[in-house]
């Protein structure tokens, strides 16, 4: 005789609840999965790399050439280690993110010694554009800076260099020595020496300033009257390099925005429908100038970059690498040390085990070894039988 329940069958209704309830445990199932992947390529995004930065570079264009010419002469006659594998560059976000598998005006101005934590630098500061009252809000190049810290706040670092928060200062290294007077003299050195470029002292320049914020930092190649290496910030560039020997390459070119700006027409001086008088001056257009967001798909080296690390490149590279390495071997032991010293100040002296009492941390760690060695021989013999 069958059973009441099994005489019973499901209604369309009934079918169509359970079926609704099924679907339902399949999506949250699926969400789940989504979740778990999501959370461990978020975690591996979040490991930051030295081999990723985010910078300012001058734009590779024909504009640009002085720029770029000049910066090349200062790096070849300081030896700058990394003259093969970076671009002249102000770091923005350096380390930056691990990649997942496949405008202003800045004026390069003074130069000055950074004696920093790890080595000595000859830098070039960044000037932006700012008034000198300390009210006054920060620079556009602080605040791009602030604004991918608040984009990207586990790539704080450049702005962690300083003393206290917010400490960021954009600076273009040239090169690097092993202290802070060799840094001194080539500077002084490059001052004095009667060459392509020159570079004045801050001091100098921060004292006879002028409306046109150009005091000689660095002579004009071409000799023209303007005294200053300037390039238009439209752009930021993520870089890349594969490995410790590869170069900084373009991953990808992000625009910062454009500007409406005049020029005069060359090809055009007299206006349409104008008087005599308008006929005599020049055109002018309106034109915006911006820059455009782009992916390169392999990543590019810029055009004006060397093909490859020639010797004495790689020569003072690996001798910066092993300032660095004793540098970093007497921190830690000097860090281990202070570390030591505090402890004993708050802990006080430390007092010394009785005979008893190290007899008995014997007797117990005689017994726990005997403990585990019994423990395994007892899972040999059950998987054994």
């Amino acid at each position: 005789m069958k059973s009441s329940s099994e005489n019973l069958e499901e209604s369309p209704v009934e079918q169509q609840y359970h079926q609704q309830q099924q679907q339902q445990q399949q999506q949250q199932q699926q969400q789940q999965q989504v979740r778990k992947v999501s959370s461990s390529s978020l975690s591996s995004l979040q490991a930051k790399d030295h081999t990723v930065t985010v910078c300012i570079v001058p734009p590779p264009a024909e504009d640009n050439l002085r720029v770029w010419k000049a910066l090349s002469e200062m790096r070849l006659t300081l030896k700058d280690p990394g003259y093969y594998r970076w671009p002249p560059h102000v770091n923005l976000m350096y380390p930056f993110l691990k990649l997942p598998p496949p405008p202003d005006t800045v004026v390069v101005d003074g130069g000055g010694g950074n004696n920093n934590r790890n080595n000595k630098l000859l830098e070039e500061e960044q000037q932006p554009p700012s008034s000198s009252s300390s009210s006054s809000p920060p620079s556009p190049l602080i605040q791009l800076q602030i604004l991918l810290e608040e984009a990207f706040p586990m790539c704080k670092d450049q702005s962690q260099k300083g003393e206290g928060a917010s400490s960021f200062t954009p600076h273009m290294t040239l090169s690097h020595f092993p202290c802070l007077d060799e840094a001194l003299q080539a500077k002084e050195s490059m001052e004095t020496t009667e060459s392509l470029f020159n570079i004045s002292g801050a001091s100098e320049k921060h004292s006879s300033s002028s409306s046109s914020n150009c005091s000689s930092p660095i002579n004009n190649i071409e000799n023209n009257d303007d005294d200053c290496l300037e390039f238009i910030l439209d752009r930021i560039y993520l870089l890349q390099r594969k490995g410790d020997e590869g170069q900084f390459l373009r991953v990808a070119e992000i625009a910062l925005g454009g500007d409406t700006t005049t020029c005069d027409d060359p090809t055009s001086n007299i206006i349409p429908g104008g008087s005599s008088e308008d006929s005599r001056r020049p055109r002018t257009t309106a034109f915006v100038v911006a820059a455009k967001t782009k992916i390169f798909d392999p990543p590019q080296a810029f055009p004006d970059m060397p093909n490859h690390e020639e010797e004495w490149v790689y020569k003072e590279r690996m001798l910066m690498k092993s300032r660095r390495r004793r540098k970093n071997n007497n921190g830690t032991r000097g860090g281990r040390q202070q570390h030591q010293r505090r402890r004993q100040k708050t802990q006080g002296p430390r007092i010394l085990d009785t005979p008893e009492l190290i007899a008995e941390k014997r007797a117990q760690r005689k017994a726990k070894r005997e403990h585990l060695l019994l423990q395994e021989q007892n899972e040999k013999e059950q998987s054994g039988g």
